[in-house]
């Protein structure tokens, strides 16, 4: 009997996805973040800002931890770590979701 492996995919190989129904607006350099239903108003740091922008489409853990290297000039394992707990949190509270795959165009 042959048996199939499917790698597991890290998480770094996975996807961040905004939440489609909050609206944000910059505000001096950051992201404020509103969920309509409730009015919870969420106010993001520069790096948290800079993530934000950069899952407006959404985009591969790893890729969004490449840039904050480049922007911020921090190693590649500390900004994976941050991120990858960031993108947890605000995961938790419903701001945004983590995908194992892309999400097509207009989910």
């Amino acid at each position: 009997m042959k048996k199939e492996v499917v790698a597991k995919k890290g998480p770094l190989d996975r996807y961040l996805v905004q939440n489609p129904e909050l609206a944000w607006r910059e505000i001096d350099g950051q992201a404020a973040i509103v969920e309509p239903a409730g009015g919870t108003l969420y106010v993001l740091n520069e790096v948290g800002s800079f993530v934000w922008k950069n899952i407006e489409k959404p985009a591969k853990i790893s890729a969004v931890a490449k840039k904050i290297t480049t922007a911020f000039e921090v190693g590649k394992e500390q900004a994976q770590e941050d991120l990858l707990a960031f993108v947890d949190e605000l995961a938790s509270i419903g701001v945004l979701t983590i995908s194992d795959s892309k999400p097509a165009a207009g989910e």
